[in-house]
């Protein structure tokens, strides 16, 4: 697990393999949204699971139709969480974003601690 808590120095780590993202919308240098349009205009960024305690309706949907894998609203209960984190991980392709070794494939920026069975 990388966690990280700024914008650009996210966009530089994720130029190596992440299964998944953990990315909260408030950043001290900018937004999740940011970012996530940032890697959708060069690449296909690995999946991403928005949480936010300062969302809506409107935003959880541009994202969602942006490509978005998930979006949850704070405060939310923690097994839910990890329930739904693993199953973007089971669900991304081991050979477009593969693992790497020590870091459990995920990227926090952000926002929560999260253990799931990969990161244990």
């Amino acid at each position: 697990m990388i966690w990280l808590r700024h914008v650009e120095r996210a966009l530089g780590a994720l130029r190596t393999p992440i299964n998944v993202v953990v990315c909260d919308i408030k950043l001290p240098d900018g937004t999740g949204e940011e970012l996530f349009n940032r890697l959708c205009e060069t690449a296909t960024p690995p999946p991403f699971l928005f949480i936010t305690g300062h969302g809506g309706i409107d935003q959880a949907v541009r994202l969602m139709r942006a490509g978005a894998a998930d979006y949850v609203t704070k405060p939310f209960d923690m097994p839910v969480l990890r329930e739904r984190l693993s199953s973007l991980v089971m669900r991304t392709p081991q050979d477009e974003f593969p693992a790497t070794a020590g870091q459990g494939g995920i990227l926090q920026v952000q926002g929560i601690h999260v253990l799931t069975p990969l990161t244990r």
